[in-house]
């Protein structure tokens, strides 16, 4: 026998009936009860989606993929239409703001439909689609969106508003949508002077994942 084993003191059988306090099952401690804080605080950031969408800088609300906000319209979203109405320009060939607006801080937003229409209001003569006498542009930030910066025909009406391909234009928070209209050369001859020409811009918002 060794001296460590002389310094270990040997295991004493319990008589029978006896407990063996080494293995006996002791009340939570504080140490036991930061454990269970902790496992109760992880499997709450498993049921938010996990720890990316509770860091910090995550804040927003965690869509499902299958049904993206800007094709679905989710709960938290508000509808918004923007309307704006402009006499008939009197200057040709310059870009007339029609209807202006911007997207809500923490918000981004979709544009699901669109109408631009000239309404002839004094017997004159209305616009003859496709001839270039009215020209609509429609821009977000500083760029024109695409298939949408010269468009030489009424975008739908009041009644049937005009819907993109695709879902619609998604937009970021903060953005800015403006509606310009242009008269082309000659147009003016062509057009009621007393019409009115109305842009309008529907979709909703929806707080920014």
């Amino acid at each position: 026998m060794n001296q460590m084993s002389q310094l270990r003191p040997a295991a004493e059988a319990c008589p029978a009936g006896a407990i063996n306090l080494q293995f006996r099952v002791k009340p939570p401690n504080e140490y036991d009860h930061c454990l269970l804080r902790e496992t109760d605080f992880w499997r709450a950031v498993v049921r938010a989606g996990g720890i990316g969408c509770v860091a910090q800088g995550r804040k927003g609300p965690v869509y499902d993929p299958a049904r993206p906000p800007w094709i679905t319209m989710p709960s938290q979203a508000v509808r918004y239409q923007k309307m704006g109405s402009i006499l008939l320009p009197a200057v040709e060939g310059v870009d007339n703001l029609v209807l202006s607006f911007r997207v809500p801080a923490n918000y981004d937003a979709v544009i699901r439909a669109l109408v631009g229409i000239f309404v002839p209001v004094g017997g004159g003569l209305g616009l003859a689609e496709g001839s270039g006498d009215l020209v609509w542009r429609l821009q977000t930030n500083s760029v024109y969106v695409k298939d949408y910066g010269a468009v030489t025909t009424s975008l739908g009406d009041l009644s049937s508003p005009h819907s993109f391909v695709g879902g619609g234009i998604r937009l970021r928070a903060n953005s800015l949508v403006r509606c310009w209209v242009r008269v082309g050369v000659g147009g003016l001859a062509n057009l009621d002077p007393l019409g009115r020409i109305i842009c309008i811009v529907m979709g909703w918002n929806y707080p920014a994942p």
